[in-house]
């Protein structure tokens, strides 16, 4: 039989800091968070975190060089998105990617400077989709945690 005093010694150690510590730290979280900022907002959508777009390819990049019509998507060879990663310290998260890409002409690009700081970060539509997996995380951290042997 679970000791009672146990167990709320243990809900009253519960610490804000420790638990989103390990939120952020979960694969899954850092995953979605990702997947949202680089392929449902700049590649699907062309969003920027601000809810600003991106341009479209302009009718020579469509007609010359095989650029795909609409938004610009930041996916070349795929190095931008994979370059993403979050950073966690202690309870707060970043996300940073290497914003700095060799354009055609041999030349370094900072995609950061040329399309807005705002290609790395959330929309508030993705921030209440992530809200669903790091509640689902939170609860299993916090059961996880409450749980007597």
């Amino acid at each position: 039989m679970p000791n009672v005093i146990e167990f709320l010694g243990r809900v009253a150690s519960l610490s804000y800091e420790a638990t989103l510590t390990k939120v952020w730290n979960d694969k899954r979280v850092q995953a979605k968070i990702i997947e949202l900022n680089t392929r449902k907002q700049l590649f699907d959508e062309g969003l920027k975190s601000d809810g600003s777009y991106l341009p479209d390819y302009s009718d020579v990049s469509v007609r010359e060089y095989g650029k795909p019509s609409g938004h610009i998507r930041l996916f070349e060879t795929g190095e931008f998105f994979d370059s993403f990663r979050i950073i966690v310290f202690g309870s707060i998260a970043e996300i940073v990617a290497d914003t700095i890409k060799n354009n055609p002409f041999g030349e370094d690009t900072d995609l950061a400077k040329v399309y807005n700081n705002t290609i790395i970060g959330l929309t508030d539509e993705s921030k209440t989709v992530l809200k669903e997996i790091i509640y689902e995380v939170t609860k299993e951290i916090i059961w996880d945690y409450l749980r007597i042997s």
